[in-house]
Order: structure tokens, then sequence, then C-alpha cells
């Protein structure tokens, strides 16, 4: 293990060290994109070729996605570079004032070269202009933004995200949830709003199929074919709540990573198994007008018969207008995440959930 950086002075060093994206071509070199341009590792090799783009006045790369025949495509502050490194040709596209079919204003920060040779570009800055998708062979572009009227648009003009699955499916992450695009007739494309609506900053898929999204509360995993979501939080090893954008991996082996602002987590999707054993429930206390039974089974207002956790009869007056039984779920391997629901026959119609934290149920004004 060793730390890279600008050695002083010396040639065949990364030109600068703010390094934002990394990207391993197959068979092939390592690329850095870095505040500086392109760096270059060769497999076996300890020397880096930096290859700048200053003459686009848009240096400081974002983001490497890999496109068709060996190119690389690079986000920028100020537009996108379609790099070729066989022969170092290269073409910027950025947004001209006026013209409607150019590159969306501001920063690219997430890029996806599709089957049709079209690249997919996403923004993740404040006030962000949605997905623009660009044909390189004409350069134009067209422009798909959050329209709240239209349920099939983004759900949001930020894109933090955009990920194809093993069945060529695309899918987009966004502070307002995580949609998947889908392509009609006509060529337009148009997006369904899943059931993950918190803010996704990365995606990824395993070997399955299944949509793997990064939010602030951990991740999320959602099953294509069945359409249900599990969740996973930091205490189980998920990253923890600092968003960064399009910050994943899945090696050849099918591990993901995702990275944070304190380091990264490794999921292997093949181990994890679900717990689909329901947790007992126990009854801890009867309190009526807010007095324990626990200690005096027999009040003026209430007859227990048997214990509290345990009872057989309890008898109410027409005084007992108000009582409280506390709950308790016997399973202990992850307390928060347990879920309990009540009903009290002949006046719940429904059963209600209670919160993790809360586990009491109270009725009041039974007639």
């Amino acid at each position: 293990m060793r730390s890279v950086g600008p050695p002083p002075g010396q040639s065949g060093g990364l030109s600068r060290t703010a390094v934002t994206h990394l990207y391993q071509q197959p068979g092939g070199p390592l690329w850095i994109a870095t505040n500086g341009g392109l760096a270059r590792l060769a497999s076996g090799s300890e020397s880096w070729q930096n290859k700048s783009f200053a003459g686009t006045g848009n240096n400081s790369i974002n983001v490497i996605a890999p496109g068709s025949g060996g190119v690389l495509w690079l986000g920028t502050g100020g537009g996108v570079i379609r790099y070729t490194p066989k022969n170092g040709a290269t073409r910027f596209f950025s947004h001209i004032p006026g013209d409607p079919h150019s590159l969306g204003p501001g920063a690219n920060s997430t890029l996806l070269e599709d089957r049709y040779g079209h690249l997919w570009v996403g923004g993740n800055e404040a006030g962000a202009r949605g997905l623009d998708i660009l044909d390189p062979a004409s350069g134009s572009c067209s422009h798909y933004r959050h329209d709240a009227q239209d349920p099939s648009s983004l759900s949001s003009d930020i894109v933090n995200s955009i990920h194809r699955d093993g069945r060529g499916h695309i899918w987009l992450g966004t502070p307002a949830g995580l949609n998947r695009a889908t392509r009609a007739a006509d060529g337009t494309i148009h997006f369904t709003r899943t059931a993950v609506t918190q803010p996704v900053s990365s995606i990824n898929s395993d070997f399955a199929y299944n949509i793997w999204a990064r939010t602030p509360g951990g991740l999320l995993r959602l099953d294509t074919q069945s359409g249900e979501i599990s969740s996973f939080a930091t205490n189980e090893g998920a990253p923890d709540g600092t968003q960064i954008a399009d910050q994943s991996f899945r090696s050849e082996d099918g591990t993901l990573y995702f990275g944070s602002l304190h380091g990264f987590s490794r999921v292997d999707p093949q181990k994890i198994r679900q717990n689909t054993t329901a947790p007992q429930v126990a009854i801890t206390d009867i309190s009526v007008f807010n007095r324990s039974l626990l200690k005096q089974p027999a009040t003026d207002e209430a007859q227990l018969e048997g214990s509290v956790s345990d009872p057989q009869r309890l008898q109410l007056s027409w005084k007992a207008s108000v009582f409280t039984l506390e709950l308790a779920a016997l399973h202990y391997a992850d307390p928060v995440r347990n879920r309990l629901a009540y009903r009290l026959d002949g006046f719940d119609q429904n059963w209600v959930e209670v919160a993790a934290g809360q586990r009491t149920a109270t009725y009041t004004n039974l007639d």
C-alpha cells in the first residue's frame, strides 16, 4: 500500500492531487480524473502519463465514462469531452447560449453511453438542468426536464447517477427518488418513478438484476421483478449518510462498493440473507389511567386474571375509559427494525402500526 501524489519537481507523477474519479479500462490502463486533466497508468507501470485539456478551457474533470470503440467520455465543469486514446483525438461539447440543441449549462457529474452511442449527461449542481442526451454524430442534444404536471417526466432536475443494468434498462438517481427510463416508439424518453422516493446519490445492480440505491439512510435494494424494497442501515454495514454523487463500483466477482466521505462500504449481494422470522410479541405492562397493574393487578377500575405478561382475562369497569398496553418484540438481532401492529376487535377496523421507539397501544373513550 502506498500513497500517490504529484512529486515536487519530478515528471512521471500525477499532475494534481485532487482525484475525482477512477476508471479501469478492461484489459487496459487505469484512468484517473483530476482537477488538472487526465492521468493514465499502464498495468505494471510506475510512471503516469498526464493528458491536459486546457485548450478546451475545462481541464478539471469530474467523471470518466467508457464509450464504444475505446473512447472515453469526460465530464467537466463546463461541458463534455470525447477523447480517443488511440490517436489522441479530442472533441468538446459545451453549452452555446441561444442554441436550444446544445448541451445544457453547468457542470456534468454523471455520464452514460447507451446502446445507440448516445451520451446521457446529468448534473447535480443547484439549479441543474435535468437530463441531456447527446448525439455525438450531429452534436445535437435532447433535453428532459422535471414537469410537476407530467408524472412521466423526471422526478427532479438534479441527476446524481445514471446506471444501465444487466438487461439494458437505464436508471436515474435524483433527490426525489429513483427513476427508470423507457424509450417510446418515436424515440422519446419517458420516466417511471419507482417506490424509492428517498434522495438517491448512487446506483448499481447485481447479477440478479436487483437495483441498489444509495440514500441518506443507507442502501435500498429494489427487486425489479416483484417490486419489493429491502433496506440496509449503517449499523448493518451500509455507507453513512454523507452523500457523494455517482460513487459506486461493481467488481468482476459481483461485489458492490459504495463510497462516502468517511471511506467505503463493500456489499456481497450473494451472501445477504433476509431474516424472515417474525418476532414473538409480549405484553410487558398494562396501565389503567396511567396506573400500572404490575404491582396492583386489582383496582376499582380493573380486574386482571393471570400475570401481566400472560393475561387470561382483563375486566374493566365502565369508568376505565383509558388503558394502555406496553408491548415488546422478542427478537434482538436488530430491535430497531422490528415492526409491531395491534388491533382491538370490535373497535379498530384495521391494524394500527406503532413506531419502533413507541411500543404502546393506548385506547381512550371506550364505550
